[in-house]
């Protein structure tokens, strides 16, 4: 099952309208694959996750990957289907459309915040 969330930046920009948190063991492994590509209102959010692959993906996506404290660690722009990258610092990665960090303006140290809609 998937939880349905919204995504702030400093508390009151609302940068994605659909923030889905995947459940369990084979919802977080499974994560996009098989999906529908990421509308720009939309991402997942991996809790407690510093890796990603795109192994049988058909798309390219966004990766950010955020400390505990959701303050952005590290970008990656348009990753590509069949690779994967991680970032040690990190404590949990948020998965977007691919272009989204471009267009929402997202850098290393900016806050992030999760809430119910």
């Amino acid at each position: 099952m998937l939880k349905d969330k919204a995504l702030y930046r400093f508390s009151d920009e609302l940068l994605l309208s659909h923030l889905w948190l995947p459940a369990g063991f084979w919802g977080r492994l499974r994560g996009l694959i098989g999906r529908p590509a990421l509308q720009l209102s939309q991402g997942m959010l991996l809790a407690n996750c510093h890796a990603v692959h795109m192994f049988f993906m058909r798309y390219r996506i966004d990766v950010v990957f955020i400390d505990k404290d959701f303050v952005i660690t590290s970008t990656v722009s348009e990753l590509a289907p069949f690779s994967w990258c991680s970032d040690a610092g990190a404590s949990h990665t948020l998965e977007l459309a691919a272009g989204a960090i471009a267009y929402m303006s997202l850098t290393v140290g900016q806050q992030l915040v999760v809430r119910d809609k």
